[in-house]
């Protein structure tokens, strides 16, 4: 390859000093001395886009990689050992890319991703998904998170692909662990804002970015 470039990193909760990278053209390594040496640990990358790199917070031995195939399925693989060992590719539902996997703060089973008109649950730790599907809502979902208050409720949002003009923020809610959703929050905004890629909880507040924009936005 003429090019690469690095597009995620996630740090193990649990050890500091263990970190991991996706670099585009040579998968997944990981770094066991805060940087310093790297040993590839995966040497394959999905061909279209490669979106969520992680270690399961409650057993950070169990990872998870997320993206698209250059056939526009979503797919997942999972490390049950820390990267000595990776899944063949999960295809767990839905349409198109995994963007994000949303992990339970005390049940270590239960798994959220958020994707394309599509939201999975997996009650067996990532073994098998149940999707959700959402095509009517016309959402791709970049983000889904626990309410760390209550788990049982969740929040996702993300970019509204059945709009001409992408000028809204749309918050979809789970009160039953991920099994079912309705629009909970919407506001129109003055300017395009492209949808949004990323959000966190703060202080009981959504913090939205935005994709284009990239400034902060609460609620």
């Amino acid at each position: 390859y003429e090019y690469n470039y690095l597009s995620r990193l996630a740090q193990n909760p649990q050890n500091p000093a263990s970190i991991l990278v996706l670099h585009y053209n040579s998968g997944v390594s990981k770094s066991e001395d805060f940087g310093l040496t790297w040993k590839n640990i995966n040497e394959n990358c999905f061909e279209y886009q490669n979106w969520f790199l992680g270690f399961h917070p409650l057993d950070t031995t169990t990872l998870f990689y997320t993206g698209e195939t250059g056939y526009f399925n979503g797919m997942i693989i999972k490390s049950p050992d820390g990267g000595a060992t990776w899944s063949d590719y999960m295809h767990p539902g839905g349409d198109n890319c995994i963007h994000h996997i949303a992990f339970h703060p005390v049940s270590p089973d239960i798994l959220i991703y958020s994707g394309e008109n599509t939201i999975g649950k997996s009650t067996d730790k990532g073994e098998t998904w149940s999707p959700v599907n959402l095509y009517d809502t016309g959402m791709f979902f970049f983000k889904v998170l626990f309410d760390p208050e209550n788990p049982d409720y969740l929040y996702a949002t993300g970019l509204n692909r059945g709009s001409l003009s992408n000028d809204m923020i749309n918050v979809y809610r789970s009160a039953d662990t991920g099994d079912t959703w309705h629009l909970a929050y919407q506001e129109k905004l003055d300017t395009d804002c492209g949808g949004v890629i990323d959000m966190i909880v703060h202080n009981n507040k959504l913090i939205f970015c935005e994709k284009i924009k990239h400034y902060p936005h609460t609620v």
